[in-house]
């Protein structure tokens, strides 16, 4: 499966043109969400936020609640724009904006005067408060301008007229052509950041691809380190684009992961279907990917108690040791073996770890 693109070159690069727009970056309901660049206290998320425009995000409904949770969860406690600082027990937005819905846990907000700052809990979504002590990572939302329509606002775009930056890579739609309305663009990041060689890693966000037609865009923005620009067509004169388009057509009969897997609220569903048909076994084959090193792909499905379920991995090409978890509401247990076969004890979430492929109901084959 195809999570990550690696480039080859003749010479090394200037790794400022490579690195130009590092950063991941999300959209929703028009607006841009970014993940600030290290571990703040809420003051300093805030002030950074504000130093691009921009809050620590506000939360305006149970939608974009729904959103940012199986979106950022994974990646742990993230401090929101909500606080009680100016007035012990008043919270407001620091966008400004009027407190319309909240999503505190049982228990929250503290009583606790020094404890007037809000995130999101990366391990349930629910919403608890903390002192400005404490840091974690915050989550950033940008209004824009986009103006070259790429998603991404133009106060991190370093190309902000040209939608293919340095890299770019999208797919082409309902309509099949690209430049189009209906693209689907991903995100593209180095991994790991360039500073030498002929080589560069680009990490697929949103990956891995799913069937379709794609292109691969190397800009001209793209320079070698004396400034020469890209010659992407390789007829001697530099300032042209390389493009590479491709299709995408996953193995049938195979539950692909999708797009994000990557905590228990967006777990893949999986259903059961007898096979073979009046054998009493029901089974499911899916398809997926981990990429980063660091990430966990959640498969779910229901199950009785009393079932016996078996769930097997296949990592083909790998040498990757499977670590299969599964979880119900009455136990839990871990096996650092390719294959579980457990008995139900009530309904069941089977979660992977982050160091396994995805598994899911029996047998799982993992690309």
């Amino acid at each position: 499966m195809i999570d990550k693109l690696v480039v080859t070159v003749s010479e090394y690069l200037d790794p400022a043109t490579v690195n130009a727009l590092n950063r991941m970056v999300w959209s929703y309901g028009g607006h841009f969400y970014v993940i600030t660049e290290g571990s703040l206290t809420w003051a300093d998320a805030e002030a950074y936020a504000q130093s691009l425009g921009g809050h620590l995000v506000t939360i305006n409904g149970q939608a974009e609640q729904d959103w940012l949770y199986p979106t950022f969860g994974r990646l742990g406690n993230l401090w929101t724009g909500l606080t009680d600082k100016d007035a012990e027990g008043s919270w407001a937005w620091a966008s400004g904006q009027a407190v319309a819905y909240t999503s505190w846990a049982t228990g929250e907000p503290s009583t606790s005067t020094s404890y007037n700052y809000a995130y999101v809990n990366g391990s349930n979504g629910k919403w608890y408060d903390e002192s400005n002590t404490a840091t974690h990572y915050g989550i950033i939302e940008l209004e824009g301008p986009d103006a070259d329509g790429d998603l991404v606002p133009d106060v991190l775009d370093p190309y902000p007229a040209d939608p293919l930056n340095a890299w770019d890579l999208r797919e082409a739609g309902a309509d099949g052509i690209f430049d189009t309305a209906d693209d689907v663009i991903y995100r593209l990041t180095l991994d790991p950041v360039y500073s030498s060689g002929k080589t560069v890693g680009l990490f697929i966000q949103g990956g891995p691809l799913g069937n379709g037609h794609y292109r691969f865009t190397a800009n001209s923005t793209v320079t070698d380190r004396t400034g020469n620009a890209l010659d992407g067509n390789a007829d001697g004169a530099g300032g042209d684009a390389y493009q590479r388009v491709f299709d995408v057509a996953l193995p049938s009969g195979r539950l692909f992961e999708g797009p994000n897997n990557d905590t228990l609220a967006t777990a893949t569903q999986v259903s059961l279907s007898e096979d073979p048909a009046g054998s009493g076994y029901f089974a499911e084959y899916g398809i997926g990917s981990l990429q980063p090193t660091s990430d966990a792909d959640y498969w779910r499905f229901e199950a009785l108690a009393g079932d016996l379920v078996s769930i097997s991995v296949d990592v083909p090409g790998s040498s990757l040791r499977p670590l299969l978890t599964s979880s119900t509401r009455r136990a839990a247990l871990s096996l650092p073996t390719p294959t579980l076969t457990a008995a139900i004890t009530g309904p069941v979430t089977a979660p992977s770890s982050a160091a396994m492929p995805s598994p899911a109901a029996a047998p799982i084959t993992s690309g």
